[in-house]
């Protein structure tokens, strides 16, 4: 954890609300007297990777101004510069950024906020069609049968190279980070990590039986392989972060030890993150019953 010390930022914004957008302005008046790129079209199709021209070649931070999704869309785009993200949550939940409230453009001028280091996923997946997709994911991979029939991905799951599980039926096998473990880990089940800690963890979503293999806290060096076995009669789906993609006959996960680093005022210890999602979550307006 270090102290952050900012002269030149990039900016990321959502641009469809307008709390975010206000916001974005007025970071760029904040810093007019340095260096200030915003990033290339980014929406919601994500970002193309590099900066405007007249902003700096590499900025000391990314700030990004919106929902957890935008923050980690900009990470998909623009993580492998290693430059550090700051977030701030005008979107829901915003577990991964900081809370508009108490953000002060002021206090990181200052150099009040800190910055933590992050472990990612990084993955490889074949295609229904052979083809292969490579990404990063700073909460989760999620695989899920494609029918709405409980049971409908049949999975088998190696980790470092060995065979974990030799069938799992069930709705689907999720892989998470620390950061990522009090994200849809959670409702499937999984166990909450401490996002200090350097690990994967593994779940299976609705098992059709019992196995003692269903929720497992896996050593930073694991290679965790999932080979889908009936890919053309039942689809499963491939999911991560806040990208999709429909169908997929396999997939291998790993830690990307560089990862991500992000900055907050507050402490990212396990208590203190559990509590202040506890209280963004109570804030959160629910969906209504059916």
């Amino acid at each position: 954890m270090a102290a952050l010390k900012v002269s030149h930022v990039a900016i990321v914004v959502d641009g469809s609300n307008e709390r975010a957008v206000d916001a974005a302005h007025a970071a760029r008046d904040a810093f007019s007297d340095s260096p200030v790129a915003t990033i290339d079209t980014f929406s919601s199709s994500g970002t193309r990777g590099r900066f405007v021209r007249g902003g700096p070649e590499k900025p000391d931070l990314i700030l990004v101004f919106g929902g957890d999704r935008t923050l980690l869309k900009a990470v998909q785009g623009l993580w492998q510069h290693q430059v550090p993200f700051m977030g701030v949550a005008y979107g829901r939940v915003g577990a991964l950024s900081n809370d508009p409230e108490t953000f002060s453009l002021a206090a990181l001028r200052r150099g009040a906020y800190r910055v933590h280091s992050f472990p990612l996923l990084r993955f490889q997946a074949t295609d229904l069609r052979d083809g292969v997709i490579e990404g990063v994911a700073v909460n989760d991979i999620v695989l899920r049968g494609e029918t709405q029939i409980p049971g409908s991905a049949h999975l088998r799951i190696w980790v470092n190279g060995e065979r974990f599980i030799d069938e799992l039926m069930g709705d689907g096998f999720l892989i998470a980070t620390p950061l990522g473990s009090t994200a849809y880990n959670i409702n499937a089940g999984g166990p909450v990590l401490d996002p200090a800690l350097s690990v994967i963890g593994t779940t299976v979503i609705t098992a059709a039986a019992p196995g003692m293999r269903k929720r497992i806290v896996h050593a930073p060096t694991a290679r965790i392989a999932v080979e889908v076995l009936r890919s053309e009669t039942q689809r499963v789906n491939l999911s991560f972060d806040s990208e999709a993609y429909a169908g997929v006959k396999n997939i291998e996960a790993w830690l990307e030890q560089k990862g991500v680093r992000l900055a907050f005022r507050r402490k990212m210890e396990l208590l203190p993150h559990l509590e202040r999602l506890e209280r963004r979550l109570a804030k959160t307006p629910q969906a209504p019953s059916p």
